[in-house]
């Protein structure tokens, strides 16, 4: 009888820890998209009680950037894959904060968007990359959003092949929501970078992720999109 307990028991503790790896990736895209949501709520909550000064501020700083990138053809932008720095200068902004979120209405997603693609943005939602346009729109811009097709069960860009020509993506600031419309579809190589260019004159976002899924990372897909509207 003792064995047989012991038996028992120790079947019990495999099904139960192979129902937890089994479940594993539900729970934890649940625990994503719950966090992702505050996340979205307090940038909207902090729209309302950031100081105006600040604000201006910080557009200030974005669009000058902007206009320097462009004016210097983005000579540092050498790879898809080295881009979680943002060169804002650090006192105009907390790195580790939103300045706004992503909505893909077609994907059924909205993602919390960082400056800089690092590892923790890109975890905890949507991240422009370094050497690309902030998220504000403009003449002769090309913001790139980087996102992970997909990551530990959560979904992020995972259906990203859903997004077809004129379909619209909406990106949030303090300041506005941007509207685009879908106008290419990309695969390119990891290292391609002529494909996220800025184009002069052009108001753009490119979305980029891995493709195929789960391939780990052999291509990139874009989807080039161009202001329409806010």
């Amino acid at each position: 009888m003792k064995k047989s307990g012991v038996l028992i028991c120790v079947m019990g503790l495999v099904f139960l820890i192979g129902l937890t790896i089994f479940l594993y990736p539900a729970i934890y895209a649940g625990l994503c998209k719950n966090r992702e949501e505050k996340q979205m709520a307090a940038f909207t909550e902090r729209k309302k009680t950031v100081a105006t000064e600040e604000q201006d501020s910080f557009l200030a700083a974005m669009e000058a950037y902007n206009r320097q990138l462009a004016e210097t053809g983005q000579q540092a932008l050498t790879s898809l894959t080295a881009c979680a720095d943002f060169a804002l200068d650090p006192t105009d902004y907390d790195r580790d904060e939103m300045v706004g979120y992503v909505e893909i209405p077609v994907m059924l997603l909205r993602l919390p968007l960082y400056l800089g693609a690092s590892d923790t943005h890109m975890e905890q939602g949507a991240a422009v990359m370094g050497e690309t346009s902030a998220p504000v729109g403009g003449e002769s811009t090309n913001c790139v959003i980087a996102g992970h097709r997909g990551w530990r069960g959560a979904d992020k860009f995972r259906y990203i092949d859903k997004l077809a020509a004129g379909d619209r993506v909406f990106v949030t600031n303090y300041w506005d929501t941007l509207v685009y419309e879908v106008r290419e579809i990309q695969i390119i190589e990891p290292d391609d970078v002529s494909a996220v260019m800025i184009v002069p004159g052009k108001d753009q976002i490119t979305l980029l992720t891995c493709h195929p899924y789960a391939s780990g990372g052999r291509y990139r897909y874009l989807v080039i999109c161009q202001r329409v509207e806010s």
